[in-house]
């Protein structure tokens, strides 16, 4: 499935995160700055708590610090820092009952959305959802790490949801789904029995999709997301 770089599969164009501008074939300083972070933060070479200085970040990205700051406001929207007094930015960290109510936000939001969804899919939905859903599969002898899983599987949902032309909603989804896909990241690896079992899933409620069966669509969509936020739970109650 080839895709325009700035153009999503279904020909709307590609929006910065949460500003709904259209992005530019070749990236501004600002968005370079703002990826470039953004993945220190998901994979967790930046930590929980670590102090981001406007100053060395300037330094380090060899720019003023007005992208700087432009790009630390845009990721405290994403939930991925905050802004302390006397001590300005600082990598966010979420209590298990704030990863857990993001994830209850996400099962309610995304199963509203489907049921939205069904009614509009078109054949060329279901296609491009069932191709990425084989490579997050793996299949094809490709190696599918947790970092291009958690790309794909936003790729699956976003495929699934943008028939309901909600963009407000599926900007907020795909915040949730950032800010609570770094600790997938960060704290779980992704055993084959959690890709088997979220595998299962997706072809559920894929299938689901296909039959137009709304109600079952809803259902298996937040029971997937509800499995995850349990299992995600645990093993962070574990490790803190």
């Amino acid at each position: 499935m080839k895709q325009p770089k700035t153009a999503t599969p279904h020909g709307a164009p590609i929006l910065e995160a949460d500003t709904g501008t259209p992005r530019a074939s070749y990236p501004t300083l600002h968005a370079r700055i703002l990826d470039s972070l953004r993945e220190d933060i998901l994979s967790g070479a930046l930590i929980e708590g670590t102090a981001l200085r406007q100053d060395q970040l300037a330094s380090r990205y060899g720019a003023s610090r007005i992208p700087v700051r432009e790009a630390l406001l845009q990721l405290e929207g994403e939930g991925l820092v905050r802004q302390q007094a006397n001590r300005g930015y600082t990598v966010s960290k979420l209590s298990l009952a704030e990863i857990s109510e993001e994830f209850d936000l996400r099962a309610m939001l995304e199963s509203d959305l489907i049921m939205r969804a069904i009614p509009l899919m078109k054949r060329q939905h279901l296609s491009d959802a069932r191709e990425v859903l084989d490579r997050l599969e793996g299949k094809g002898g490709k190696i599918v790490d947790a970092r291009e899983w958690g790309e794909q599987n936003w790729l699956f949902h976003r495929t699934l949801l943008e028939p309901a032309r909600r963009e407000r909603t599926l900007r907020i989804i795909h915040n949730l789904h950032r800010s609570g896909g770094r600790y997938v990241r960060m704290h779980m690896s992704l055993t084959e029995r959690t890709k088997e079992g979220a595998d299962i899933e997706h072809r559920k409620l894929l299938r689901a999709c296909a039959e137009r069966d709304v109600h079952e669509a809803r259902r298996v969509m937040a029971e997937h997301i509800l499995l995850a936020r349990d299992e995600l739970l645990v093993v962070l109650g574990n490790r803190r």
